[in-house]
This record gives C-alpha cells, sequence and structure tokens, in this order.
C-alpha cells in the first residue's frame, strides 16, 4: 500500500508561464514545482483539486493495492483547486491531473497541448447547501422544485473553492439556465471544506459548497438545506465532467504508465460499483474529517454520478463540448470557443481492453 502524499504550502507566490496561460498562484503546493524525483518510469504524480469523495476511485485503488498489482507508484498531490491544477499541468511537473472538464477546455482555448484519458463521474460533482434559516425565510426546502432552489440563490453570498473554479462554473451555470444572473451573487473563495462548513456554520456566507462534504455536513449538523444536488437535479445528456488528463508530451512519453493508471482505476470504478461497502470501508482513514453520514451520503452521490465506463466517447465528448459552449460559460472565456475535435482532445487507447 502507497503513502498518500499531500503536499505542504509553498511560501510565497510562484508564476508558471506556458504558452499564452499565465497563471500566478498564492502558496502552490511544492510538490507541483519539481519533477526530477518522478523522471523514472513506473511511478507518477497525480494532482487533484482537493481530498475529496469525487477522487473516491483512486482512493480506492490505492488502498485496495489495484496500483501496485499493475506496477506503479503514484504520489497524490492535492492541489488545493483546479485553477492550481490547472497550473501544475502547464508547467509540466505533474503526469496526470484530475480536475473539471472546464479547466481542460479552458487550457485548450489557449493553445495547451491537453489530452483527455478518461473520467471519473459524468454528472457536475457539486452539492450546495443553504443556511437554515434563510431557506425558511424564503420558504426554500430540499424537496422545492429545482427551478424554484435555483431562483433562490439569486443575490446569495456563496463560498466555493476557488474562483473561477468548477465549482463556480458549475453553479454559475445553472443558475444562469434557470434565469438567474450569476454575477448578482457574491462568489466568495475559500477553498478548505471545513473552512466552507464553518463560513456557512457563523452566518459568514449563505450558501456553501464544493465536492461532496461541505454541504451535506451542514445538513447533517442542521444548519443547511440542500438546495442544489446535482447528481440528483442534473438532467439532459450526460457528459464527463471529472476527467484525467495530461499533456500531449506527457501521453507520449509517459504511455506506459498512464495506461497502468488508467486500468487500474477502471478496476476500482468496477469494484466501487459493485462492493460500495467494502470501498467505502476501505477509503474510510482518508476521510476522517467527514461526519459518518456525510461521508455515506457523499459516496451514494459518487455511486450516482459514476461513469458506465471511463473512457470519454465520442458522443459524451461531445455533450460536454455543447455544454461548455452555452451561453455562460462562453461568457466566462470570453467568446472563445471550446473545439469538437474529439481526435485530438480525447485519447482511447490508454483504456483499451
Amino acid at each position: 500500500m502507497r503513502t498518500i502524499t499531500n503536499t505542504r504550502k509553498a511560501a510565497g507566490h510562484f508564476k508558471i508561464a506556458a504558452a499564452a496561460l499565465t497563471l500566478t498562484i498564492a502558496a502552490l503546493p511544492s510538490g507541483l514545482l519539481t519533477t526530477a524525483a518522478f523522471a523514472q518510469t513506473g511511478s507518477v504524480r497525480v494532482a487533484i483539486t482537493s481530498k475529496s469523495l469525487i477522487y473516491a476511485p483512486l482512493y480506492v485503488a490505492l488502498r485496495k493495492g489495484m496500483f501496485d498489482q499493475r506496477g506503479l507508484k503514484v504520489d497524490i498531490l492535492d492541489a488545493g483547486g483546479g485553477t492550481k491544477v490547472a497550473a501544475g499541468m502547464a508547467g509540466g511537473s505533474i503526469t496526470a491531473a484530475m480536475m473539471a472538464i472546464d479547466h481542460v477546455f479552458a487550457g485548450t482555448t489557449r493553445d495547451q497541448k491537453w489530452v483527455m484519458f478518461g473520467q471519473l463521474m459524468n454528472k457536475e460533482p457539486y452539492s450546495f447547501a443553504m443556511r437554515k434559516d434563510l431557506a425558511e425565510k424564503k420558504g426554500i426546502t430540499a424537496s422545492s422544485p429545482y427551478a424554484d432552489r435555483l431562483k433562490a440563490l439569486e443575490g446569495t453570498t456563496i463560498a466555493v473553492s476557488t474562483l473561477g473554479s468548477g465549482t463556480q462554473l458549475g453553479l454559475g451555470s445553472a443558475m444562469a439556465s434557470a434565469g438567474v444572473p450569476p454575477e448578482k451573487s457574491k462568489w466568495i473563495p475559500i477553498g478548505d471544506p471545513i473552512a466552507i462548513l464553518t463560513a456557512l456554520e457563523h452566518k459568514q456566507v449563505d450558501v456553501a459548497g464544493r465536492a461532496p462534504g461541505p454541504a451535506e455536513m451542514a445538513v447533517d449538523r442542521g444548519v443547511g438545506v440542500m438546495v442544489v444536488d446535482f447528481s440528483k437535479d442534473q438532467t439532459g445528456k450526460l457528459y464527463p465532467t471529472i476527467v484525467m488528463a495530461t499533456t500531449a508530451a506527457q501521453l507520449k512519453d509517459r504511455a506506459e504508465d498512464l495506461r497502468k493508471l488508467t486500468l487500474a482505476l477502471r478496476d476500482a470504478m468496477t469494484f466501487t460499483r459493485q462492493h460500495p461497502d467494502e470501498a467505502a470501508s476501505a477509503i474510510r482513514q482518508d476521510f476522517k474529517f467527514m461526519d459518518d453520514k456525510a461521508f455515506k451520503d457523499g459516496l451514494a452521490f459518487d455511486l450516482r454520478a459514476l461513469p458506465e465506463d471511463i473512457l470519454i466517447s465520442k458522443d459524451e465528448f461531445g455533450a460536454a463540448v455543447a455544454h461548455n459552449n452555452s451561453p455562460y460559460l462562453l461568457q466566462q472565456r470570453r467568446g472563445v470557443k471550446v473545439s469538437d475535435n474529439y481526435d485530438e482532445a480525447v485519447d482511447v487507447k490508454l483504456g483499451a481492453k
């Protein structure tokens, strides 16, 4: 069993420039800045946006020895947000990234040569809770019509992981589709799941959410009302939301390692679907910060959003492109459309059976 490595925060500010993409990241984890230790074959450095149940298959594969069975050493780096993961990948310091597809599309529209080689979820992986007192004042419950729950968000103060994150874009897109202007809400980047929950409990924000965890805990503690649960609320054609991505250069140079990673994760997804209780038991130690019921609810969320297979089909990619070229998301990219070139954006060879 491999040890999960959480990188320490690096002091100061680091600037990572790649082609037309320049991101300045405060307190970027030091593990995203060095590559020498993982240059050898048989080891990969995987960056994730946060320690979250949306990456449950990654932790299942680790704890159940599925990477070991493939002869692969995996180091997991918690970057603290999708924008920071994107920066690490742009800088070439990680082998693969697991993050919202929005960030991959944002990178490719800025001429980054990024390739998606798998998916972990096919529904927006976020949930949001409103302060219970505010929900009662607005006459909103978890069973209110979805459109009414979205309209109740207008003008609220919303805690998210980081500005421009999949968390913000996912909820903002849903609000816009219901005629609720996201720009009328105040978006507060907090990051840490427990800090997000604390902000809601102390009434510093009206709504709190990100990947499953804070919202579920707010509901369980009686301080929040679930207003958005995309695993239940999202309708229409399914598309990949949390994806596995790498650079074209890494795909060429580390193909065998990335193939082992893909196959182990597919095994973990199948195991999680077929043996959810055993999977939950295996990774409970990694999520001690979550209350028991919130952990159970979060895994239930994952199972509802788990795709049938890890590979991204042409139809699924097309649905993701259509969603990301919606008016609201297009506006966030200043009118730059996402390309629908499947062959350039997606690789399915790594997971070929």
